[in-house]
């Protein structure tokens, strides 16, 4: 089942979902801060002050998860496009029992989709923070003021398995370089 909303859907989202990503709170400085104290798994990480002002997306994903890989091609043309937005990537639920953790497959990963985004450990908390994520790919927009204006949660049917870039794109104002 595919769960996804825009603004214009967000008041069935709530009652379906019982919350927007951010728990209706937006990219606040508490969720910016657990974000920027995760250590970055590759390359580089981000402080609270890179989430700041800016537009700011946020993706849960694991390495085994196919549309996880697919969106990132996605969110690299994002990041082409509108180089003030900054994309987070958070690993989670890398290993469940049905996809144990391999060996160098997460690295493998990074090195392959994931250049120019930063790439961090996911927590319990920021699951949480973000509505309790437990299907893959999870995918929030937040404008420069930190309102959620965008979120996807891929339920494991439907045509559409990751958000696309215009999608993206649009709901962040369409900033382009």
């Amino acid at each position: 089942m595919e769960w996804r909303w825009r603004p214009s859907l967000v008041a069935a989202a709530l009652l379906l979902w019982g919350a927007t990503g951010a728990n209706g709170a937006g990219l606040d400085g508490a969720i910016r801060a657990e974000i920027a104290s995760q250590p970055a798994l590759k390359g580089f990480g981000v402080t609270a002050e890179d989430l700041v002002d800016r537009p700011v997306i946020v993706v849960f994903f694991a390495s085994w998860c196919v549309p996880c890989r697919q969106g990132f091609v996605e969110l690299r043309e994002v990041v082409e496009a509108a180089p003030a937005v900054k994309v987070v990537a958070l690993n989670w639920l890398e290993d469940v029992t049905r996809y144990p953790a391999e060996d160098g497959r997460l690295q493998r990963m990074i090195d392959r989709v994931a250049p120019g985004i930063a790439v961090l450990e996911g927590t319990q908390g920021l699951s949480q923070a973000f509505g309790g994520v437990r299907a893959l790919p999870a995918v929030f927009a937040f404008s420069a003021a930190g309102d959620e204006v965008f979120g996807f949660v891929y339920g494991g049917s439907g045509p559409q398995v990751h958000p696309t870039a215009a999608e993206l794109l649009q709901a962040i104002g369409g900033l382009t370089k």
